[in-house]
């Protein structure tokens, strides 16, 4: 399992070790070439002083009075320098007594630029040469002998085992200093890691401890490090949803316990008055009619929760085709027209012949059928009944408008909700609050969009319209025609479970 403490720590300790390493090896070369270059500058001084001491004489002679008898780096018992002065052709003129019969490799260079190198000394041990091309100087009367093309190569050797030892001992010191610093980081890294993480931490204790019954509770935002609060705040809303669900749950099941009571109590009244007094013909029908009532009732009410639940379950089948909304319209208003009527209601619908969508018939139609029957039955007597088609290019809209009493836009949200009424007054036989909520159902079913808007002077228009505009630009077969229909995979239950309830 991934760990975040483990990714840091490990990252942490890598980057300083990365960053010690480099550090250190800087250290060590920058020292390093200062001390070669001190080495350097002792041999070449040594070696200017040589040539110093060295004159050219007539007929190409050359006088050296340097003398390293009384400098005991050049004697021949200690050996920690060396010096060689050669004619260009290889003749040895002088050399140290260091050196004895051994003699040390040249290398060209100037007396501007002297050639450097590591070489291993006539005792063995480890040294460090400088090498150059010089004209040696005249003096005196000797100047009308000059030769400035006479030259020499003179060679100076040093031992170097103190600055290989130097060097040891920094690449030593580097090594522990890094290593023990590496600890100390490592400590360092693991209480930082942890002292960082600790609001993660806490935000995981805080998070177990709430359950269904603490959903109440949310996230201090103050409190949280600023890179924790954008999750805090998503953890808030979740909660927030997750709490509005529970309520919504609780209040479905007392609201069906509520709805379911009154039919079920009306069935045992019915059948507990006809075992005690038996009935005449007449009054055994009107019994058996009311017991049909409050069955179908309760029937309503299971099939309207049903539909929502498949729906809600994705497993809802659609079969897609052209649809005539003025011929369905009307077609479907008939059952409502004379309750209308009843009501003087001023009924107008709005709807081009030409008017097509592409959407499933049934569903189409029962949400048509719910919209209808809200309208009719909450429309004031003498109020206004609107339907309204609308078609662009790219969308259409089906507007379902009518005038309300005393609904307000806080209520608005409630509209689709299972077993809401405005009305304080629970049940009544002919509706129990699923008529909306099955049409909203049934449009997210189909991809369409029911939303509800409440206009001046009190107008609740519900319009339904796609969830997508270009969805239904096109006008598709039939999925249910012709031999291909079976590919599609779906078929419809016409069931009455659509009608309104």
């Amino acid at each position: 399992m991934r760990s975040i403490r483990r990714q840091l720590t490990v990252s942490l300790l890598l980057g300083f070790a990365l960053l010690l390493g480099g550090g250190g090896a800087l250290i060590y070369l920058l020292s390093r070439s200062a001390l070669y270059s001190q080495f350097d500058a002792r041999l070449r001084s040594e070696a200017l002083t040589i040539v110093t001491f060295t004159r050219q004489e007539p007929d190409k002679g050359v006088d050296v009075d340097f003398s390293d008898r009384y400098l005991r780096e050049f004697d021949d018992e200690v050996g920690t320098r060396f010096f060689q002065l050669a004619r260009l052709d290889g003749k040895i003129v002088e050399v140290s007594d260091s050196l004895g019969d051994t003699r040390l490799p040249h290398t060209a260079g100037t007396l501007e630029q002297p050639a450097y190198w590591n070489l291993g000394l006539p005792n063995g041990r480890p040294g460090r040469a400088v090498s150059f091309v010089f004209v040696p100087r005249s003096k005196g009367e000797d100047r009308r002998y000059h030769d400035p093309n006479f030259k020499l190569s003179l060679v100076v050797a040093g031992d170097r085992r103190e600055l290989a030892r130097t060097l040891a001992s920094l690449r030593m010191t580097l090594l522990v200093g890094g290593a023990v610093s590496l600890l100390g980081t490592l400590g360092l890294v693991r209480w930082t890691v942890r002292r960082g993480l600790y609001p993660l931490n806490h935000l995981a204790h805080q998070a177990a401890a709430i359950d269904a019954s603490r959903l109440e509770t949310r996230f201090p935002l103050q409190q949280m490090p600023a890179e924790l609060r954008p999750i805090c705040e998503r953890l808030n809303e979740l909660l927030e949803r997750l709490q509005q669900s529970f309520e919504r749950e609780r209040r479905f099941s007392a609201d069906v316990a509520h709805e379911l009571r009154t039919p079920i109590a009306e069935l045992g009244s019915l059948a507990e008055v006809a075992l005690k007094w038996p009935a005449e013909d007449g009054e055994t029908k009107t019994a058996f009619a009311n017991t049909l009532a409050a069955a179908l009732q309760m029937e309503g009410i299971v099939n309207g929760l049903l539909a929502i639940s498949r729906c809600e379950a994705g497993k809802q089948p659609t079969v897609r085709e052209p649809v005539e909304v003025a011929g369905l319209v009307g077609e479907l208003w008939q059952p409502h027209a004379g309750n209308a009527r009843d009501k003087e209601l001023s009924v107008t619908i709005d709807v081009p012949a030409e008017a097509r969508v592409v959407t499933d018939r049934a569903l189409f139609g029962s949400i048509l059928t719910n919209l209808f029957s809200n309208a009719v039955e909450y429309t004031p007597p003498k109020g206004t009944i609107r339907i309204r088609h609308h078609s662009g290019e790219d969308y259409w809209s089906l507007a379902v408008g009518n005038t309300v009493g005393n609904l307000r836009p806080d209520d608005l949200p409630h509209l689709f909700h299972r077993f809401w009424r405005k009305d304080t007054a629970r049940s009544t036989p002919e509706h129990s609050g699923l008529g909306l909520a099955v049409a909203k159902a049934f449009a997210d079913a189909v991809d369409l969009c029911l939303s509800a808007e409440l206009d001046e002077p009190n107008t609740l228009n519900l319009t339904l319209q796609p969830a997508r505009p270009m969805e239904n630009r096109a006008a598709p077969e039939r999925a249910d025609a012709g031999p291909d229909s079976a590919k599609e995979g779906a078929h419809v239950n016409r069931s009455p479970q659509r009608e309104p309830t």
